[in-house]
């Protein structure tokens, strides 16, 4: 059966291929499907795909559309010089009102601190400190007014430096502990006041009261002697 399928010699090379047979000449034939044909002369070559002033900036960026490459970088750089400054001008109107309140906060801090108060802000009984006063002394009545027996009133004061130096309180005498005095040992500036508040207790007393306390300020040679009334009933 080999021989007969298989015959010697038989279906080899030879007549499978045969010289010249379907070989590269058949397949591939001289200036076959080579370069030529399948990319032949002028064919879908770079002339028709990018034809001569064809797809170039023309067509890509036909005038007024997106063409200029300059206009659009000088718009991309306005717009953000644009939105800068807007930015600023309403940060800078955020900004100052909330600049004059810290300055005022820091105004207010400071005559506090040196037991000053701006005049605007004095509600009530004010006692003037003068250079007179200091040199001679001074007097002043503080009035409570009817009270009933058993009652503790309380007045604020406001004790005003209308004289030419700084001024301290160094004490306060009493003549009776029924009258207290409260203030504070900070300096008042020329043209500061300080708040002091003074309390009157009535447990005890009837009638008409009549109480002094002296007040000693630094540089004075004569107390700020205030007489104190009530009407106890």
């Amino acid at each position: 059966m080999r021989r007969r399928l298989f015959p010697a010699g038989g279906l080899t090379r030879r007549q499978l291929f045969p010289a010249g047979g379907l070989a590269k000449r058949h397949l591939f034939p001289a200036g076959g499907l080579t370069r030529r044909r399948l990319f032949p002369a002028d064919g879908l070559a770079k002339r028709r795909l990018f034809p001569a002033g064809g797809l170039t900036r023309r067509q890509l960026f036909p005038a007024g559309g997106l063409a200029s490459p300059a206009a659009s970088l000088v718009k991309l750089t306005t717009s953000p010089l644009k939105l800068t400054t807007s930015l600023a001008k309403s940060a800078v109107s955020y900004v100052t009102p909330v600049l004059s309140l810290v300055m005022l906060s820091a105004f207010l801090l400071t005559l506090t601190a040196c037991g000053g108060q701006p005049s605007a802000a004095r509600k009530g009984r004010i006692i003037a400190l003068t250079d007179e006063m200091l040199g001679a002394g001074g007097t002043d009545t503080v009035r409570f007014g009817h009270m009933r027996s058993g009652e503790i009133a309380v007045l604020r004061l406001w004790l005003e430096n209308r004289a030419s130096t700084p001024l301290v309180i160094v004490s306060c005498d009493r003549s009776c502990g029924c009258t207290t005095l409260e203030y504070d040992a900070q300096p008042i500036t020329p043209g500061g006041a300080q708040q002091v508040t003074l309390t009157f207790d009535s447990r005890g007393e009837r009638g008409w009261q009549l109480k002094t306390l002296d007040l000693r300020l630094s540089g004075a040679s004569r107390p700020l002697r205030l007489f104190v009334e009530a009407d106890v009933e």
